[in-house]
């Protein structure tokens, strides 16, 4: 059955594509166009196969990916017109990745070893390069599919958890929500390729709990370290934890002991054989517990409080970090907090999502987190026990980068949310069936209002 808005979407879909014409590719805007319409219909085939048929959700898939398409295709022309076509202009990272990429075709891998910190994202952007050309919009066309994956398999794994649909539609509403989950699709960066880690793993743990076809999900959560170790090696021990948290009751530790250590074998050897940034675990754990990257974030420019919070954080002992936590998760949770200001925006359009779309968090989706976690044990409608663990876990991650880099680097939490998911899915759908329970969910955000209130007047004044 097709929805109608599916048609309308597919033509909107290569109507956009004309605007490449701007670059006079003919090629690129055929590559574009069939790329963007049959990923499209494949995850709307998937989505009508996982709830049936909803109407409201497949309208919420089909605007938010046409926005999303045509927000990619407005930054790659901004990007080009801004720097041209061989070096286009991207914040951060990005142009590093984005020139990488193409030496990587042009030269091979080794010789530009010197210049990657981890192969992962250089050797995906040069694969999409050597097929379709060196064309900036093919990368970020691949980074929004990918996040709409993800939104897809979250959602899909909410879904298991709770087995009410409801709550697969919530789960892919919040996402759609979440500023610094979405910015991932819209930029050149590994972050998104971390995230699937993550989502692969808790999609493939959840099967295997479930006992479903484990010889495909083993194969996934061995993806998932593959991923991670070429993405991000020193998160490489996430998707190991989350396989054996989700299914320690299920299968014995001494089966999972064999398992979880050819895992790790296996990404070290990968590391060794394709990485650069090799540290051993006296250098990471020196890494973690101190480490200069807070020192050249606030003198990159920083707000004077955060400054004064944050001031030596690089030498800070341990139990001091750890006593910051609730300061420095803060940070976290807030930045970036200027929403208010389209300076930036005016001129880069990543930065609608980056930073002015972050409102949507910290007025709806970031209370919402926070409401989920103070009533995490009053949930009796669901597998409590499976949400109790998964939701524990993902607060522990959310907290390691906190603790790392003081809260100033949100985007490394990031990969983490899915394991939120689930608690704030369940919450939503009380607060939409449960008169009670929206009422108490009103108290809970008045009283967050109240204190964002008195904290931005306490900011302003001081």
């Amino acid at each position: 059955m097709k929805s109608s808005v599916y048609l309308p979407t597919i033509f909107i879909l290569i109507l956009a594509s004309f605007l490449l014409l701007i670059s006079n590719d003919i090629t690129e805007f055929f590559i574009v166009m069939i790329i963007s319409v049959l990923a499209y219909h494949t995850l709307y085939k998937n989505i009508i196969r996982s709830v049936k048929f909803n109407s409201k959700l497949i309208k919420i898939y089909s605007f938010s990916y046409v926005i999303s398409f045509l927000f990619i295709i407005w930054i790659n022309i901004v990007s080009i017109q801004l720097g041209g076509s061989e070096k286009p202009f991207m914040p951060g990272d990005s142009l590093g990745y984005f020139v990488l990429g193409k030496e990587v075709v042009k030269n091979g891998i080794e010789q530009n070893l010197n210049a990657i910190n981890y192969i992962g994202y250089p050797l995906i952007l040069s694969w999409i390069f050597k097929f379709f050309g060196f064309h900036l919009i093919m990368g970020l066309l691949t980074n929004m599919i990918l996040l709409f994956v993800n939104i897809f398999l979250i959602s899909k794994c909410v879904l298991k958890i709770t087995k009410r649909p409801s709550d697969f539609q919530n789960t892919f509403l919040i996402l759609l929500l979440t500023s610094t989950f979405m910015s991932t699709g819209f930029i050149l960066l590994k972050d998104i390729f971390i995230i699937t880690s993550i989502t692969l793993s808790l999609y493939a743990s959840l099967n295997l709990l479930n006992r479903q076809n484990v010889i495909k999900n083993y194969s996934l959560i061995i993806v998932s370290v593959i991923i991670m170790s070429l993405f991000r090696f020193s998160f490489i021990w996430a998707p190991i934890l989350i396989l054996i948290t989700i299914t320690i009751k299920e299968i014995k530790i001494i089966k999972l002991f064999p398992i979880i250590a050819i895992l790790i074998i296996g990404g070290l050897k990968i590391q060794s054989n394709y990485g650069t940034d090799i540290k051993s675990i006296e250098e990471t754990i020196e890494f973690a517990t101190s480490n200069n990257v807070i020192t050249r974030k606030l003198d990159a420019g920083s707000s004077s409080t955060v400054s004064n919070f944050l001031f030596g954080y690089d030498n800070w002992s341990v139990l001091k970090k750890i006593s910051f936590l609730p300061i420095t998760s803060a940070f976290q949770y807030i930045i970036p907090f200027n929403v208010y200001s389209f300076d930036q925006s005016l001129i880069y359009p990543y930065y609608f999502i980056s930073i002015n779309y972050n409102i949507i968090w910290l007025f709806f989706t970031g209370p919402l987190l926070i409401f989920s976690i103070f009533n995490i044990k009053k949930i009796r409608k669901v597998n409590s026990s499976l949400v109790l663990k998964i939701t524990y876990l993902g607060i522990l991650f959310y907290l390691i980068p906190a603790f790392i880099f003081g809260g100033l680097i949100p985007r490394y939490s990031v990969p983490f949310y899915s394991l939120l998911l689930p608690i704030m899915a369940i919450n939503l759908t009380e607060i939409k069936v449960s008169i009670t329970y929206k009422k108490k969910w009103n108290r809970s955000y008045l009283l967050y209002f109240l204190t964002s209130l008195f904290l931005v007047s306490f900011y302003l004044i001081f």
